[in-house]
C-alpha cells in the first residue's frame, strides 16, 4: 500500500483532495538471461545512481532492489546486492575492468607458466654477475707456480706482469654490492699469488 497525500500532484488545484491509500505493483528490472553479465553489473550501477535517493513513494535505497521479485535472480544481480560492483568495476573505466576481466581467462594459464620461470631468473642472475668474477680464475691458475710449466723461477717476472694485467682489468669489473664480496675474494687470491711470486724471488 502506498500513501499519497493531500495536493501531493497539484498542490494549487488541491489534487488530490484528501490523503489516498493506493495500490502498486512492485517495479522490476528484468533483462533476457543471455545478456553479456558485465551489461548487467552496468546496468544495476546506472539504476542505483539514479533512482537510489528515493522519490515520491519509495524510500532511499528500495530500487534496485532484489526483494519482491516475479523472476528468478540473476548470479550477477545477487552478487551485485550482496557486495556492490566488481572490484575492477569500482576503480576503473568500465572498458578497462571489462578487458581484464575477460583476459583473467588467459593469464591465469600464463601465470601458471611463468611463475616456474619468476624462480630461475634470481638464479641465472646470480650465475651471471659471478661468472664476471669466476672466469678470471682460469687465467688467475694458468699464473700459478703449481700449475705452470718449465723452469718457475725464470718466469716468475712474467708471471708478476700478469698478475698486474688480471688485476688491472677486473678493477673494471662493475657488479652490484651484493655480489662485491666475490669480487673482493678475487682480488684477495691475486694478492696471495703475488706475495707467493715475491716470496720465490726473495729466497733466490
Amino acid at each position: 500500500m502506498l500513501h499519497l497525500p493531500e495536493g501531493a500532484i497539484d498542490l494549487q488545484r488541491n489534487i488530490p483532495k484528501q490523503d489516498m491509500k493506493l495500490v502498486a505493483p512492485t517495479a522490476q528490472l528484468t533483462v533476457r538471461s543471455e545478456l553479456n553479465p558485465a551489461l548487467k553489473y552496468l546496468l544495476l550501477q546506472a539504476a542505483r545512481q539514479v533512482h537510489g535517493a528515493g522519490g515520491g513513494f519509495e524510500r532511499e535505497g528500495q530500487f534496485p532492489s532484489p526483494k519482491y521479485l516475479d523472476f528468478p535472480l540473476s548470479r550477477e544481480a545477487d552478487r551485485f546486492y550482496r557486495s556492490g560492483p566488481p572490484l575492477l568495476q569500482r576503480y576503473l573505466p568500465f572498458w578497462v575492468a571489462v578487458f581484464l576481466d575477460h583476459m583473467k581467462i588467459m593469464l591465469l594459464p600464463l601465470i601458471a607458466l611463468l611463475y616456474p620461470l619468476f624462480k630461475i631468473i634470481p638464479q641465472v642472475y646470480r650465475w651471471r654477475m659471478r661468472s664476471r668474477i669466476y672466469r678470471w680464475y682460469a687465467r688467475l691458475e694458468s699464473v700459478d707456480p703449481k700449475v705452470g710449466r718449465g723452469n718457475v723461477n725464470s718466469q716468475i717476472n712474467e708471471y708478476l706482469d700478469e698478475l698486474d694485467q688480471i688485476e688491472d682489468q677486473v678493477a673494471k669489473i662493475s657488479v652490484p654490492l651484493a655480489f662485491s664480496e666475490d669480487l673482493y675474494h678475487f682480488r684477495l687470491h691475486i694478492e696471495m699469488l703475488r706475495s707467493k711470486l715475491k716470496l720465490m724471488t726473495d729466497k733466490d
